[in-house]
């Protein structure tokens, strides 16, 4: 048989105790007998009495010993306040438990506690049954409260229900009760919960207090959980907005912001944290969302606003551009109220910088300026000639035709272009002859590669036909001074023959590998007519009728007129045919 590690010794085991007189108090001695150190418990414990949490009669210190050396002895001093079973008159048992942690033994001691007769009157025992109620915003619920008499007298009492506010108790907050000797009873206090926003969520504890003649108080707590419950209202004015907000017939550069007023109701019985969010929908410009104050608290049954901020770069022309937001509310509290229609979309319209009537004054400004810019403009000084055209000529297939005019420039152009306002009629200049105006000009027969150009001042050059020459191929003359009027190619191309104002007709003997800029033409026959010739042709008869031959003039101005020929009456009355070959 295995020897006790703990032994107890006891001061007095005949204790006697009247409730309301002296405290009575006795001393346990335990003794470490084990071969460690050992800390020990003591409890006191009366037969029949069932102890509850808080309802101790007896006072114990220390409460848990030091660690104990082998050997060694710790003391317990107990100390008895009031009766374990309140009424009870006569001699009850009372074990003391000894309990060691690291042995895991325990011992028990047998005491026995005589009560005798109360000096004073015994409190009444109050039971609330559930100590803890739990109830939510708007309901009622009865607080239920047992009466018991202990002592062997009848009782009247006062009940009381503190703690709570009055308005909650509607039916009054004070019950009377009459009890006889040993007997119990039964009562309620009415509790009506108030509505959410009169009420917050929590824990409100209060108390049953029950008043005797002769001023005993005996009491009984407990407390209302008042559960979480409502909902956050959130709503948004407006919905749409437009930057800037008020248009006006002068625009407004500088208005890039909108701003939209965010409400919150509290309509629960918490007090909230609230934050706004918002989020661009996807494929559409980013603006930047601010939201002020980035948090706010909330409190019960009250309204607050928060401003939502967008921020968003205008276009500058064009119809208004329309964007789309979604702001949600989030509750930052724990816990957390639900929020009615949390999240909502909100729209935004960008005007453009430039007013309609201004992009319209633009738009015509800009398509002015476009036409005046382009081929369609007659007085555009860059296309065309700048001055009086004195030629015209076309190519031998007839879709394209050159220019030479009194600005001393050469033009290509493409005759399709005439007809048709999307395209451009000028291919390009083919040159600029220097200081002398061009009288006239012919395409080489020849593959219509090369321009035979005569000049005010008497000169011929050969130009390419392409556009862009910086200069002449050749240059040649036969007299200074003395004006072309006329130019004509042979069918091979090999000969060529100028007329001239002095009445010089002269044949100039090409290079027979064709025109190059190492070659001069060679003059092969000068002959002088004695008159201005205006015309001269090759293989092909020309019949000119004159009313006075003696009466020529310089011929009329030529109109650029593509693919027109006729009759055109000079201011002399010549009259004149061109008979096309």
């Amino acid at each position: 048989m295995e020897s006790p590690t703990l032994t107890t010794q006891i001061s007095n085991k005949d204790l006697r105790f009247q409730p309301g007189g002296q405290p009575v108090s006795f001393e346990v001695k335990v003794i470490n007998t084990s071969e460690q150190f050992a800390t020990f418990q003591v409890k006191v414990v009366a037969a029949g009495v069932e102890t509850t949490a808080g309802d101790y009669w007896y006072r114990l210190s220390p409460e848990v010993s030091a660690k104990t050396p082998p050997g060694d002895a710790t003391s317990f001093s107990i100390t008895i306040l009031n009766t374990p079973n309140p009424g009870f008159v006569g001699t009850m048992n009372l074990f003391v438990q000894i309990h060691c942690l690291e042995l895991r033994q325990e011992a028990r001691e047998l005491l026995r506690l005589k009560l005798e007769p109360s000096s004073t009157p015994i409190p009444l025992k109050l039971d609330l049954g559930n100590r803890s109620l739990t109830v939510r915003s708007s309901e009622s619920l009865d607080i239920p409260v047992s009466v018991a008499n202990l002592s062997p007298f009848p009782v009247e009492a006062l009940l009381r229900c503190t703690g709570l506010d009055p308005s909650w108790l509607p039916e009054g907050s004070e019950r009377r009760v009459s009890l006889r000797a040993g007997g119990q009873g039964q009562t309620e206090f009415f509790c009506q919960i108030p509505p959410l926003s009169q009420g917050a969520s929590g824990i409100y504890p209060f108390a049953v207090e029950a008043l005797q003649q002769g001023n005993t108080v005996s009491q009984a707590e407990g407390v209302i959980q008042l559960m979480p419950g409502g909902v956050i209202e959130f709503s948004i004015t407006p919905r749409e907005q437009q930057i800037p907000e008020k248009r006006g017939w002068w625009p407004n550069w500088r208005a890039n912001t909108a701003s939209y007023s965010l409400l919150l109701t509290n309509e629960g019985n918490l007090r909230q944290r609230i934050t706004a969010e918002g989020t661009p929908e996807p494929d559409q410009p980013q603006g930047k969302l601010q939201v002020e104050p980035a948090q706010m608290d909330l409190e019960i049954g009250t309204t607050a606003e928060m401003m939502l901020w967008v921020k968003h770069k205008r276009p500058w022309w064009g119809r208004a551009k329309r964007c789309a937001y979604e702001v949600k509310a989030v509750v930052l509290s724990e816990p957390a109220l639900p929020i009615h229609k949390d999240t909502h979309r909100i729209k935004l319209r960008l005007q453009p910088l430039l007013p309609l009537w201004m992009q319209g004054i633009g738009t015509l400004a800009l398509l002015w300026l476009l036409w005046w810019l382009s081929w369609l403009n007659p007085s555009n000084p860059f296309w065309g000639h700048r001055d009086a055209v004195n030629s015209v000529r076309f190519n031998g297939v007839g879709d394209d035709l050159i220019s030479g005019s009194s600005d001393k420039s050469m033009i290509a152009w493409r005759v399709d272009g005439f007809f048709n306002p999307f395209l451009n009629q000028q291919v390009g200049k083919i040159g600029t002859t220097g200081d002398r105006a061009v009288r006239v000009l012919r395409y080489r027969p020849v593959n219509n590669d090369r321009v035979a150009v005569g000049l005010e001042n008497g000169e011929i050059q050969i130009w390419s036909a392409l556009p862009g020459n910086k200069a002449p191929i050749q240059t040649f003359f036969a007299q200074k001074d003395d004006r072309v009027l006329d130019l004509a190619f042979s069918q091979d191309a090999r000969l060529l023959f100028s007329a001239h104002g002095s009445g010089t007709v002269v044949q100039w003997n090409l290079d027979p590998e064709g025109v190059s800029s190492t070659s001069t033409p060679r003059m092969v026959r000068k002959t002088n007519v004695g008159f201005p010739l205006y015309g001269i042709a090759w293989w092909v008869i020309q019949r000119l009728t004159w009313r006075s031959q003696a009466d020529i003039i310089g011929l009329p101005s030529l109109i650029l007129k593509p693919i027109s020929c006729g009759m055109y009456p000079s201011s002399r009355g010549v009259n004149w045919t061109i008979f096309s070959a």
